[in-house]
């Protein structure tokens, strides 16, 4: 049935090789798959859950229905998942098309008289020539961390610049988004060059994650939004740790060295007060709008560093941050099933699609790891925890 199960202590991991996703289950669903697995009715079930969890039968039947019913959702029982939507734009082009918008691109990029800046990121030189001046300092306002001179051909080349009702963005010669302000340019920029450069390098696993390091080490900080990441990244870069990136950890094949990018820090406005100290200028810096909806002002941190397969780095944890308001900074230990379960919740993806093998190559890399859960309100005590795991 495409279901692959990977017991993990007290708890399992379901592989849905239909729906190419990871499922984590806790400790009595655990006991219920397997008793699944092996083809016991469910009134046996409901018995073994009684006598293994010593709750009455009444509960055990409810637990049992409410399990499978979730499971049956999810297509791990045979029959077909609830459809996911598919809609929208992969990312790599755009939608459908305001020709009005994109007819004309500027006369400066057709003369040649744009302005040419050349950015190395996860090991590719990327091109971009903006229209304008005025478009290299808004649109490319990320990317400043990850300016080089010429050194050799680059891989990617972009275009950046204005059209009759707005701005474009191309890759080539494809258009691949387009805006009608200003400040859009930023968020749009960075996205499109970090996924096409990302979809050129061979690797393990793609996370979504902060790292930071400190004294040779470094770790990943993997996290849903509102977790507190950005912020907390932010404050590190200002505390004298290295930062490598706040957007994409690469983990490489076989080696699993670890490769970043240190980007501009999109930090949203309920942290901008958390950070004023911590960078006085913050308040200045434009405000962009990203396509979530979201916005952001984008901050380059004082000690950036590109992590390449050549430095040898590797994680030494795997910290997930949760923003509790009211909470003291406190580090827990969490185990291989729930990291997974997290990677998956934050966002990550496996180069070529998860296989069975993928799968059980990112177990036994996340069950070498060190993950631990931080819980923490103020900075400076999530700065404490952090340093001494670094020490």
């Amino acid at each position: 049935m495409g279901i692959h199960s990977y017991l993990l202590d007290n708890e399992m991991l379901l592989y849905s090789e239909a729906r190419q996703s990871i499922y984590c289950l806790n400790p009595s669903a655990s006991f219920l798959w397997c008793c699944y697995e092996e083809g016991l009715p469910e009134e046996q079930m409901v018995a073994e859950l009684v006598d293994a969890f010593q709750i009455n039968e009444a509960q055990a039947q409810r637990d049992l229905a409410a399990t499978l019913s979730e499971w049956q959702k999810l297509g791990l029982l045979g029959g077909s998942p609830e459809s996911r939507s598919s809609a929208g734009n992969d990312g790599t082009g755009v939608g459908e098309t305001d020709e009005a918008l994109i007819d004309t691109v500027c006369i400066g990029i057709l003369s040649g008289s744009g302005v040419i800046r050349y950015y190395r990121i996860l090991g590719q030189v990327i091109e971009i020539q903006y229209s304008d001046e005025a478009l290299l300092k808004t649109a490319g306002m990320a990317l400043g961390s990850l300016l080089v001179e010429v050194t050799a051909t680059s891989q990617h080349n972009f275009t950046v610049a204005r059209a009759e009702n707005g701005f474009v963005i191309k890759h080539g010669e494809q258009l691949v988004e387009h805006c009608r302000a200003i400040e859009e340019l930023a968020p749009l920029v960075l996205a499109q060059v970090i996924s096409r450069v990302y979809l050129d390098t061979s690797c393990l696993l793609g996370l979504h994650a902060a790292a930071v390091g400190k004294r040779g080490h470094c770790i990943a900080m993997p996290a849903v939004s509102g977790s507190g990441k950005s912020t907390l990244t932010a404050a590190l870069a200002a505390s004298g740790f290295d930062y490598y990136t706040d957007e994409l950890v690469l983990v490489m094949n076989d080696s699993y060295q670890l490769m970043t990018a240190p980007v501009g820090m999109g930090i949203k406005p309920g942290s901008w007060p958390l950070l004023s100290d911590y960078y006085p200028e913050l308040e200045t810096l434009p405000v962009c709008p990203r396509p979530d909806g979201k916005q952001v002002r984008y901050l380059a941190a004082p000690r950036a560093i590109c992590a390449s397969v050549d430095d040898g780095n590797h994680i030494r944890a795997l910290v997930f941050p949760v923003y509790a308001p009211g909470q003291s900074a406190c580090l827990a230990p969490v185990s291989t099933a729930d990291a997974i379960c997290r990677l998956t919740a934050a966002g990550y993806d496996v180069d070529g699609g998860l296989s069975r093998n993928t799968v059980e190559e990112l177990i036994g890399w996340i069950g070498e790891q060190d993950c631990y859960e931080l819980l923490f309100d103020d900075l400076e005590e999530a700065i404490a925890i952090i340093d001494g795991l670094l020490a």
